[in-house]
């Protein structure tokens, strides 16, 4: 007849049942997707009144950017790998039960085993390394991509300026055109100019309201993009100021730049980095294939005729797999970390040298060109309103100097945003975007 287990036993069954099924209950919360659209819909920042330079919207893109926010994540979860990689692994209790249901009278067997793990000598130190590595990588990866972030909301703060300025220019012109126009109508009236004049004037008006149009839609989605880029509402009054200070082209050392950059370029950080967590990984693979002892398995028997003990160890016998080929795939992989490297080197000497280029270009066309128009537009007015009255120039006449005033003022506005933008360029190729 069979012995039924004590209550001891019975206690310890419960309660590992018990532990399964907290386990089991223990579930994160589920995403919010409504939550989550409602907070932004609700999110507000303070924008200065006298609007937004580039400097300060750097600085909130690089606080409110979404995509950094989320990245920056990353560095915790690497931080976190450094100081699970540094601990060893638990040993085991391993307690077993024998003779709960015997068909003869042997009482209950109780017999427990503890199994340790020693780590391979300078496995952990790799391991440690390895991890520390690729924390590195993260931190470089987030300021790699603050970079593009800063470099990109430049360059929309300096789109939504030009446009706002040769939307300016437009509605100026515009202004100025109606006024020419009612004066082209007395003109007709007066039997002084000629009804074609009128019809010019009538349509140029409708080319004026067209251009108008496409230049507040341009604006508003400009502005639109600067917006998502420092965090702010969609529907906010979003002003801009140009930089208090503008950089002068001074001709760059190439070779400095060069050389500048393999210490502020972000992304050869991570390209080094990769390279040096490579480096372990192959470091843990020539360590785990040698001769030493895998566990190491104390265990105690004891039952109703007397106490056991005993000590067990494992040891791989590399009778199969001497682990020389896992260990070339790992010195294969150094070689293409170290290749990346190479290549991302090269990409970022080109990028420096056509954005050298560019700038160069930009401020030649900047110092080469003439103001076509060095007065403004009202003393253009003036003089073209005297003209058309003394009967030296007719209506046609007027509008095509209308037309080419404009457009070369508009043209001004587009070459100060592209300085800016080679400007910017430079900066992003030699990772100096966030220098002053």
């Amino acid at each position: 007849m069979s012995r039924r287990p004590n209550r001891a036993v019975r206690w310890l069954v419960v309660a590992s049942f018990a532990a399964a099924a907290s386990c089991s209950t223990d579930r994160p919360p589920p995403l919010d997707p409504e939550a989550l659209l409602a907070e932004l819909r609700a999110a507000r920042i303070d924008v200065p009144a006298e609007g937004l330079d580039p400097v300060q919207a750097m600085a909130l893109a690089l606080v409110h950017h979404p995509d950094l926010v989320a990245l920056r994540v990353e560095h915790e979860i690497a931080a976190n790998e450094v100081v699970a990689e540094g601990a060893w692994r638990n040993p085991e209790f391993r307690p077993s039960l024998s003779h709960l249901a015997s068909s003869v009278g042997s009482p209950v067997a109780l017999a427990l085993g503890l199994r340790f793990f020693p780590g391979v000598p300078g496995e952990r130190d790799a391991r440690v390394g390895r991890a520390q590595a690729l924390d590195a990588r993260a931190v470089a990866r987030i300021a790699d991509r603050e970079s593009q972030v800063a470099a990109a909301t430049r360059l929309a703060h300096a789109r939504v300026v030009m446009l706002e300025e040769q939307l300016a220019l437009t509605e100026a012109a515009r202004a100025l055109h109606a006024r020419m126009a009612t004066l082209v109508k007395e003109r007709v009236v007066a039997r002084a100019a000629k009804g074609i004049d009128a019809a010019f004037a009538r349509l140029r008006s409708a080319q004026f309201d067209e251009e108008l149009l496409v230049a507040r839609a341009e604006l508003e989605v400009a502005r639109t993009e600067l917006a998502a880029l420092v965090g702010a509402p969609f529907d906010a009054p979003l002003r801009v100021r140009k930089a208090t200070q503008e950089r002068e082209f001074v001709e760059p050392d190439e070779a400095a730049l060069e050389q500048a950059a393999l210490s502020r370029r972000a992304d050869l950080q991570v390209r080094a980095q990769e390279y040096d967590a490579q480096q372990q990984t192959l470091r843990i693979a020539r360590l785990a294939h040698g001769w030493w002892p895998l566990f190491l398995q104390p265990s105690a028997e004891g039952d109703h005729l007397g106490h056991d003990f005993g000590l067990q160890a494992g040891f791989e016998i590399p009778l199969f797999d001497s682990g020389d080929k896992a260990i070339a795939v790992e010195e294969a992989r150094v070689k293409q970390a170290e290749a990346a490297y190479a290549a991302q080197l090269a990409r970022v000497r080109q990028e420096i040298h056509l954005a050298v280029l560019r700038w160069r270009a930009q401020d030649q066309r900047r110092h080469g060109s003439s103001d076509p128009l060095p007065q403004a537009l009202d003393e253009a007015e003036q003089l073209m309103k005297a003209a058309l009255e003394a009967g030296e120039v007719d209506a046609i006449e007027w509008w095509t100097i209308e037309s080419r005033i404009l457009d070369a003022r508009r043209d001004q506005a587009q070459a100060w945003f592209d300085g800016v933008k080679a400007r910017v360029e430079l900066d992003l190729a030699t990772g100096t975007v966030f220098d002053p």
